[in-house]
């Protein structure tokens, strides 16, 4: 009988916190504003960061050496333009600078020869319609559609473009390069997410963030509904950092930039579908958003 009683009690306490919650929970598009307000300072953060201080670090690297031996592959295989700036873009269509600049790379490079590209080239441009043999020589017919040998030649210069990345030389200094830049991108990211989710928090008696401290909120310890801990500010933060932005940096670098956002959407529709509005930080740091006033 006592148990069942004492049951009875802790199931009335239970209701109770949660009602007392859900009483004093923001109107969710107020926490989805704070949550931008945050984002857009983070954003600004993460642009002055990066302009001050990444060439410094990229300097202090090889990363710019390991982007200049990937440009000379490209600058070597004569098949692009390079402009004063460094960049490389594709010529423009002319049948003869296409096939010239083929045949020159495909009979030059070591990797093309090494692939037996030359013997591939001429071999395509055999058994078309639009070259003959003249003297153990491919030669170009006079009377060809010019249209069909445009899509020719460009095709073959689109599959020259190609091979030309596939050299391991371009390969391995690209992937150097650009695992240095990712770093600097994340070690920015890093220090971004903890100034304004850990440091700020951290300092505050009730552990909010800017754009809480706005709209009047604060972090509550869900166990007690009360004030919250600070290892419940680092564990939140810890989970915020990894989920929220170094994932999304990870999908950025593995996919593409229309998939890094999907752990922010992910936390926020967690934080729309749940009973108490909260996201996989507040669940497992055992936190919630309440507005700030005695509850």
């Amino acid at each position: 009988m006592e148990k069942e009683i004492d049951q009875i009690k802790e199931e009335e306490k239970l209701i109770h916190k949660e009602n007392l919650i859900k009483q004093n929970r923001p109107f969710l598009l107020t926490r989805y504003v704070a949550a931008f307000i945050d984002f857009l300072i983070m954003v600004i953060t993460f642009i002055v960061l990066l302009t001050c201080f990444e060439p410094l670090i990229i300097n202090s690297t090889n990363y710019n050496n390991y982007v200049t031996n990937a440009q000379i592959v490209l600058e070597n295989s004569g098949l692009y333009n390079k402009n004063e700036d460094n960049f490389f873009t594709q010529k423009e269509y002319d049948k003869t600078i296409y096939d010239q600049i083929i045949t020159s790379y495909y009979s030059s490079d070591n990797y093309a020869k090494e692939n037996n590209k030359l013997d591939e080239y001429n071999k395509a441009k055999s058994e078309s319609t639009f070259y003959t043999k003249v003297d153990d020589n491919l030669v170009l017919k006079n009377d060809v559609d010019e249209e069909k040998l445009k899509n020719f030649l460009t095709d073959q210069y689109q599959k020259a473009l190609a091979f030309v990345k596939t050299n391991p030389i371009y390969i391995q200094n690209i992937n150097k390069s650009f695992t240095i830049f990712f770093l600097v991108i994340v070690l920015f990211i890093a220090i971004d997410v903890t100034i304004f989710y850990l440091i700020v928090p951290l300092c505050r008696k009730n552990g909010e963030t800017i754009g809480q401290i706005i709209f009047k909120m604060k972090l509550i310890d869900t166990r007690t509904i009360s004030q919250v801990k600070k290892w419940q500010i680092l564990v939140r933060y810890i989970i915020i950092l990894a989920f929220d932005y170094l994932l999304g940096a990870t999908l950025y670098l593995k996919f593409s930039s229309g998939i890094m956002l999907l752990p922010i959407l992910i936390t926020s529709f967690c934080i729309a579908l749940t009973k108490l509005n909260v996201g996989p930080h507040d669940l497992i740091s055992q936190t919630m958003i309440v507005s700030r006033k005695d509850i």
